[in-house]
């Protein structure tokens, strides 16, 4: 998978989640030389912010979890990263 299928599958992911889904921006970024760790920064509406999060944080836990086991199945390591602000696309 390329950085921009793991984008787009996380804001599918998350879309239903938010109540303002084309808010949703998620960019992806190599953070090594050899291409096997991918940073996913995810920016939501200042609004929903705590749907994302959810109560004591489980909901970004299990998202940062799907995220790492989808990651996992094509040899990448991948980690989620909410921002305070929406990712400019």
């Amino acid at each position: 998978m390329t950085p921009e299928d793991f984008c787009t599958w996380l804001r599918f992911v998350v879309a239903p989640l938010v109540t303002k889904p084309t808010d949703v921006t998620v960019v992806g970024v190599y953070r090594n030389r050899n291409n096997t760790k991918l940073v996913l920064e995810m920016g939501v509406a200042p609004d929903d912010r705590g749907r994302v999060i959810g109560r004591d944080g489980e909901t970004l836990r299990g998202l940062k979890a799907i995220t790492a086991a989808a990651g996992g199945r094509h040899g990448l390591r991948v980690t989620l990263d909410l921002n305070d602000e929406a990712v400019d696309r």
